[in-house]
């Protein structure tokens, strides 16, 4: 990432989530088939799209919840997207620090989390992004920061 001074940034755990999120994924509403939601997801490149209640954001579905409703052997051309959700939606702040987004992630068993700011989405945190950083970090680096803070 760069600054305003165009140089590198290396981000770490605590930095903000703004800084390792994707761009905003697909919507659907909450009556949207199975397979319009796959595809809606494919077009959009993610395994996410979040759901639209009457008044904003209310839930998301996932290549997981898709996966399993096909398991159960659910209709994807009949089956609502309502009908495969969590009613809950977790969401994180694009200042709160990547390391206490994946905690909330851990805590919830979700693996996706739209970002939100001023009441709209302005992006998502999938756990390959922040494994994906934790790839790029030396090791001594972020394993003593998870030591120092399972001491709190």
């Amino acid at each position: 990432m760069t600054g305003k001074d165009d140089t590198f940034h290396q981000c770490d755990l605590l930095c903000p989530v703004a800084h390792v999120m994707r761009g905003v994924p697909a919507f659907v509403d909450p009556e949207t088939t199975l397979r319009a939601a796959a595809q809606a997801m494919e077009v959009q490149g993610d395994g996410v799209a979040i759901v639209l209640g009457p008044d904003g954001p209310s839930s998301i579905v996932t290549e997981r919840d898709l996966v399993s409703a096909l398991a159960r052997q659910a209709d994807p051309d009949a089956v609502w997207v309502a009908d495969v959700v969590r009613p809950e939606l977790f969401v994180v702040e694009p200042t709160m620090s990547i390391l206490d987004a994946a905690r909330g992630m851990t805590s919830a068993h979700i693996r996706h989390v739209p970002v939100r700011d001023k009441g709209g989405v302005v992006g998502c945190v999938a756990s390959e992004d922040v494994v994906g950083l934790l790839g790029r970090e030396p090791v001594g680096s972020w394993n003593s920061l998870v030591l120092l803070e399972r001491r709190d």
